[in-house]
């Protein structure tokens, strides 16, 4: 905020009077700024109010009352840990197997948190060595037991996938995305491509 000129306390005064004047309506960010009579621009202030759970983006430039939005969430369902724990499993079933690394890198943990939600999980989960990767890799034995049950069929296809997208943002090591002997036969791609998933 302090980029566009907001001060803490100035935010900490705006923050009421939005909660106020948003109160049972839907409001752009001019019908705000309007209402409260303020001259300069509140974005940073809205923006930050949707980052901590008190405002939502309704709709395309609109804001309402997160819990007036969403009447039916209950945000206090579960404490930090439960939270963080299901956070951690629905990764898994996206995208594991994946390291202890790449959990922490995902969810934002230091390496003794992640460790502690894993060992929350222990009996969930299931620790593995994949052929030619080094790292001990992670996921949850509901895929092991169902991986019996895969039928593959044909032959082997090779799926190039957007340099940004889910699966390769998924990892903190995108390494194992290309064997490094087949860097070569990628050459023709642009090296920015290639960053991506070394």
């Amino acid at each position: 905020m302090k980029f566009r000129e907001v001060t803490l306390q100035e935010y900490n005064k705006l923050f009421q009077s939005i909660l106020d004047v948003i109160k049972g309506r839907e409001m752009t960010a001019n019908q705000i700024r309007k209402e409260l009579e303020i001259q300069h621009d509140i974005s940073s202030v809205l923006y930050l109010m949707c980052d901590q759970g008190k405002l939502v983006r309704s709709k395309p430039n609109k804001y309402s009352l997160f819990n007036e939005y969403f009447p039916d969430l209950k945000l206090n369902s579960y404490d930090e840990m439960q939270a963080q724990t299901l956070l951690v499993q629905q990764y898994f079933s996206s995208f594991a197997p994946v390291t202890e690394e790449d959990v922490g890198w995902w969810i934002g943990l230091h390496r003794t948190a992640t460790s502690k939600i894993l060992n929350a999980i222990h009996d969930k989960i299931v620790y593995l060595k994949i052929d030619s990767f080094e790292d001990t890799f992670i996921t949850l034995k509901y895929d092991i037991e169902n991986l019996n049950d895969v039928k593959y069929k044909g032959e082997p296809t090779v799926n190039f996938l957007p340099s940004l997208g889910p699966l390769i943002m998924g990892y903190e090591k995108r390494r194992r995305l290309l064997n490094k002997g087949n860097y070569e036969s990628l050459r023709p791609m642009r090296q920015r491509h290639l960053n991506h998933i070394t």
